[in-house]
């Protein structure tokens, strides 16, 4: 990690998959290694989380791009994603 920072998470396959702990670091990018820990190799694009990341803000981009790009016409996406940004601006909020 740059400038001494400790790993917190990673998101193995893009934004879609289970993220992993920083003890499952040696976790190989591989199919069935990913979903024995629980996450899939998604689309690939790895992200890495330090120490200074918030988890929760994280979730709530997240979830508001997913709210923001959903076409909206099934209730999942529809609703889902809306609810699942209010109930992070909560838990952000305290």
């Amino acid at each position: 990690m740059p400038d001494g920072r400790e790993l917190k998470a990673i998101i193995p396959g893009g934004s879609s998959v289970q993220i992993l702990t920083a003890d499952q670091i040696d976790t190989p990018l591989a199919y069935d290694a990913m979903r024995e820990a629980g996450s899939s190799v998604g689309s690939g694009g790895v992200v890495v989380i330090d120490d200074r990341a918030c988890i929760v803000e994280l979730g709530l981009r997240v979830a508001q791009f997913y709210m923001h790009e959903s076409c909206g016409k099934c209730t999942p996406c529809r609703e889902g994603t809306r609810w699942m940004v209010q109930l992070l601006h909560k838990i952000e909020d305290g």
